[in-house]
């Protein structure tokens, strides 16, 4: 018994440990890659809780090595959209200007009861009212109302242009380039954050690295 409880609180203690050292999230906001490793990491630690006689380093070695892939991940992740992307997949449009994208509701697997469900989740009565209705990577619904102030757009990501999202607002790469231009910001690789919102562009600088 004394064996047991000694096991149960070095489990907690490594679980609680590596669950800090991936980030704080609520379980809602997890993005596919992460919801799978704390899954992962939930079996790996019970399995030496329940049988005393499997080695407590058999549980806490894939637990590690797990935890650091995922920090791993999230890391490239936040350095190169692109790898996100195939991670983490895009947000979709499901609604735009109050017409429901069909399309994308096919690919997405929504019913008709479940976009009816999503609006009234999101206390929206009126599809030809919603302005934008965009299906978060962890799921979520977020929904902008025409007669919301609007709908931030990214453009630029930590010195990457979004391709995909520059259809959204009408612009070419090279008119991007050129608006960055005029605004003092010729050198992209400089750029934390560049978006759209109410047709104005908005630049955030990268902080220079000490």
């Amino acid at each position: 018994m004394i064996i047991l409880f000694i096991r149960v609180i070095l489990m907690y203690l490594i679980v609680l440990s590596v669950v800090r050292m991936m980030g704080k999230r609520q379980m809602s906001e997890l993005q596919p890659f992460e919801l799978v490793v704390s899954i992962l990491i939930a079996d790996l630690a019970a399995q030496p809780l329940q049988d005393v006689n499997l080695p407590l380093l058999g549980g806490i070695i894939p637990i590690i090595m797990l935890a650091f892939m995922q920090v791993t991940i999230s890391y490239i992740s936040l350095r190169h959209r692109n790898f996100r992307r195939i991670i983490s997949g895009n947000p979709v449009v499901i609604i735009k200007n109050g017409k429901i994208d069909q399309n994308k509701t096919k690919e997405m697997l929504l019913s008709v009861d479940d976009i009816n469900k999503i609006l009234r989740n999101c206390n929206a009565t009126d599809i030809e009212k919603i302005d934008y209705a965009v299906m978060e990577m962890n799921g979520d619904i977020s929904i902008i109302n025409k007669e919301d102030d609007g709908i931030i757009i990214s453009l630029v990501e930590n010195g990457q242009i979004i391709e995909n999202h520059l259809p959204w607002v009408n612009l070419s790469r090279c008119e991007l380039k050129e608006m960055l231009n005029e605004s003092g910001h010729s050198n992209i690789k400089s750029i934390y954050w560049a978006y759209m919102f109410e047709n104005k562009l908005k630049v955030i600088a990268a902080d220079k690295e000490k």
